[in-house]
């Protein structure tokens, strides 16, 4: 960092001199802010494409094709309804991506059973949409508890919910 150095004698010299160290200062505190936000993590899209799920891993056909095997996927974590965070070893080095897909939750479930069957949000559930369960059993179509895969549900979740019809 750079120290400027400014002479001035008489009133008019010292107003100049201390235009000049005020001004350096506003200049400095700006490029700070500058630095700062430019220093800020930020999700940029990347790629568009496709993405096929497989049982070992899953491709993003891309206008290059991008595979990515299961083992080589470090963590993933549902982040929200169709969007999964991925860390990984790339050939190039780590990699954090969120991967926005209708089978986001799929990827997420397949990488679990095959690497991290105690992962938190499959043993839980939380990697469900919120609201889902309540969805599917509104529909009829109740999911079964599976362990490590849907939590327990309450007595009396598999019955379909009473539907109100007009007064006789």
């Amino acid at each position: 960092m750079s120290t400027p150095f400014v002479f001035g004698t008489g009133a008019l010299g010292v107003g100049l001199v201390a235009g000049s160290l005020v001004g350096g200062a506003v200049a400095k505190s700006r490029a700070r802010t500058a630095a700062a936000a430019a220093a800020v993590p930020r999700w940029v899209p990347v790629e568009q494409g496709t993405l096929y799920p497989s049982a070992h891993g899953f491709y993003l056909h891309t206008p290059r094709v991008l595979a990515w095997n299961w083992p080589a996927i470090t963590g993933a974590t549902m982040v929200g309804p169709g969007m999964v965070h991925i860390t990984g070893e790339s050939k190039s080095g780590p990699i954090s991506w969120l991967v926005q897909s209708d089978w986001a939750e799929l990827v997420f479930v397949t990488w679990a059973f095959a690497v991290h069957p105690r992962h938190p949000q499959l043993v839980t559930g939380q990697w469900l949409p919120p609201g889902w369960v309540d969805h599917a059993r509104f529909h009829q179509h109740p999911p079964d508890p599976v362990p490590g895969l849907l939590p327990q549900l309450p007595p009396g979740a598999d019955a379909p919910p009473e539907i109100a019809g007009p007064e006789s």
